[in-house]
């Protein structure tokens, strides 16, 4: 099975790829302000500090939407704080999966974790029917994703999100946040499971 590893970092310790298995691609988005320079092969891609990981994650999909591997993992650039055992993760799991087993859930308005996140506005900017009054999510933002399922959204579905990310951030949507760019990554680590169907 093909796989690919997609990071998100900022300014942490990359050491830990070391361990992970060389049939799988790595990409490292940094978004740290100067270069980052690790062995060659390992894909970095030197870009923008904007969107933490939500921006990433679907910048990456977008820019290899017809080009993707079998399965796709997605991490923070340290998936440690939220999972502990992340190198097995994906050294030996080839299904979809989510990375974390703490479930969590929250109102569409963010309570009680982040209260103020406009879940629901996000949600029909993107075209996304939440179910419930009460979403129920994995936290840390880490899973893989299978290609199959990437590929039951058109491209148009991912540049409109990434287009949304970067409203949010611009216009400061969430005032109650620190900036919305903030927001969306909070606001989508509740959506992802419904945007991929993971379980």
């Amino acid at each position: 099975m093909n796989k690919t590893l997609v990071i998100s970092r900022y300014k942490e310790n990359l050491d830990w790829l070391n361990d992970i298995n060389n049939d799988i691609s790595v990409i490292v988005y940094n978004k740290a302000p100067f270069q980052l320079e690790l062995d060659k092969k390992y894909k970095v891609i030197n870009c923008e500090n904007i969107g933490r990981e939500a921006h990433t994650y679907i910048r990456y999909i977008v820019d290899n939407y017809y080009n993707l591997n079998e399965l796709t993992y997605f991490a923070q650039g340290n998936p440690f704080d939220h999972v502990n055992d992340f190198i097995n993760f994906v050294n030996l799991s080839n299904t979809q999966l989510w990375a974390s087993d703490w479930v969590t859930a929250c109102s569409l308005w963010g309570f009680p974790h982040h209260v103020g996140l406009d879940i629901k506005g996000f949600a029909d900017l993107i075209n996304i029917e939440i179910p419930n009054k009460i979403i129920k999510f994995k936290t840390g933002a880490i899973f893989s994703v299978s290609k199959e399922n990437i590929l039951k959204r058109d491209i148009m579905f991912y540049k409109n999100v990434l287009k949304v990310i970067l409203d949010f951030w611009s216009k400061k949507h969430n005032k109650s946040l620190p900036t919305g760019i903030t927001a969306t990554a909070w606001i989508l680590e509740r959506l992802w499971g419904l945007i991929f169907n993971l379980e």
